[in-house]
């Protein structure tokens, strides 16, 4: 027996051979087939069968049908779309639906039935503990609003109830009285839970937390009326300190002012002051006073005025002028930079800044570039001072105008 002349061929050549011979077969099977029948024939008899019918078919028109026919005959034609189709389709299919479909829809509901049980209970017991919060924090209410009303009590009995008029020690007694009514209204409310462990029924948690919250409602009132108690006293008694207040700067800022403008405001603010206690009228002796000691604290500063530098702009309503200025600063008696409150011409914004510009004529302001650029520094630096006494500081050059920012 002769041997190969060849290597043996591999698995996957022996499959691919193996393919096409079926192909081939099947080829050559259609092949004859279609040979087994005169195609001749069958068209003739087909035009026959038309022509008793009354009608003439071309013998062409017929093969092309005949054609047709053989070559999509062996083709799958899926069935119609409907009910029927889609159950069947769904029945064959049922193991793939039951694993990828209804297995992962069961399971998804069931962690949401759990999720949402678990949530329904971690808010009945975060209510539970809420209300058994409140009612902590009432039972501690109760207690501070007594020992405040006592406290009261007690104020009323000492000698700053006494600088109280005849009406605010009225309205103070009836305050107080109304307070101590509100505290005999608010009880405390027990939350009882419906076994170990567990949270209260719904309905009695409701009920309990409405309780509670009434009754920290009519401590809040108390509070409030106890409140107002109290600031009848305390307004009494600023109002005596704001009096004792204006009488000392009535004496103080005369002693202090050193120039007849300052003796001058004061005295405006002074009767002003004068009438609004006479009046009884707290809160605008209150700003009178804030006034007066504003002016005090102006008398007492004492700064000096000193140039940095220099800079220079174009006017924005004429921009072929420029405008000079000369940028200070206000140093106290140690050398460190006051903030000073300035009025910006160019924005008419006051701003608080511990350096500005002060507009000079472009002479003053050369002579300070040649005093700088001689050694680089300004050895000549006097701007103006502030003594105590007086309002304003003293300038070595006129007042027009100053800005903020360059």
């Amino acid at each position: 027996m002769d041997s190969p002349t060849g290597p043996p061929l591999e698995t996957d050549e022996m499959l691919r051979v193996m393919d096409v011979a079926q192909v081939l077969r099947e080829r050559r099977a259609r092949f004859d087939e279609r040979e087994a029948f005169d195609r001749e024939a069958v068209i003739r008899e087909v035009q026959v069968i038309y022509e008793g019918l009354g009608d003439l078919v071309e013998a062409d028109v017929i093969g092309e049908a005949l054609d047709l026919y053989l070559a999509e005959r062996h083709t799958f034609q899926p069935p119609p779309a409907g009910l029927g189709t889609s159950l069947a389709t769904l029945y064959v299919r049922r193991g793939w639906v039951a694993r990828r479909v209804m297995l992962p829809v069961g399971i998804v509901a069931l962690v949401g039935w759990a999720g949402w049980a678990g949530w329904g209970w971690s808010q009945r017991i975060a209510v539970e503990r809420a209300v058994a919060t409140l009612q902590q924090r009432l039972d501690g209410a109760e207690s501070e609003r007594r020992a405040q009303v006592d406290a009261l009590n007690q104020l009323g009995e000492a000698s700053a109830r006494a600088a109280l008029t005849e009406d605010e020690a009225r309205r103070y007694d009836d305050r107080l009285a109304t307070a101590w009514a509100l505290l005999g209204q608010a009880e405390s409310v027990p939350v009882a839970a419906d076994g170990p462990g567990s949270p209260p029924a719904p309905d009695a948690l409701d009920q309990a937390g409405a309780r509670v919250l009434d009754a920290w409602v009519v401590h809040e009132r108390a509070a409030a009326e106890m409140d107002a108690a109290r600031a009848l006293v305390d307004g009494r008694l600023r109002f005596g300190s704001l009096a004792e207040e204006r009488a000392r700067l009535e004496v103080a800022i005369p002693a202090l002012a050193r120039e007849a403008t300052a003796l001058q405001r004061s005295e405006v603010i002074q009767r002003r002051a004068r009438a609004f206690e006479s009046a009884d009228d707290a809160a605008n002796l209150e700003a009178a006073v804030l006034e007066l000691g504003e002016l005090e604290a102006a008398l007492t500063e004492e700064y000096r005025i000193v140039v940095t530098g220099g800079r220079w702009r174009y006017r924005d309503d004429a921009p072929d002028v420029r405008n000079y200025y000369l940028t200070v600063q206000a140093l106290d008696t140690q050398g460190q930079p006051l903030p000073r409150r300035i009025t910006n011409e160019e924005t008419g914004v006051v701003e608080t800044v511990t350096e500005w510009g002060e507009r000079v004529p472009e002479s003053i302001y050369d002579a300070v570039r040649r005093d700088r650029e001689d050694n680089g520094i300004i050895d000549d630096d006097r701007f103006g001072a502030k003594r105590r006494g007086f309002l304003e500081p003293e300038r070595r050059h006129a007042d027009l105008g100053q800005i903020t920012r360059w």
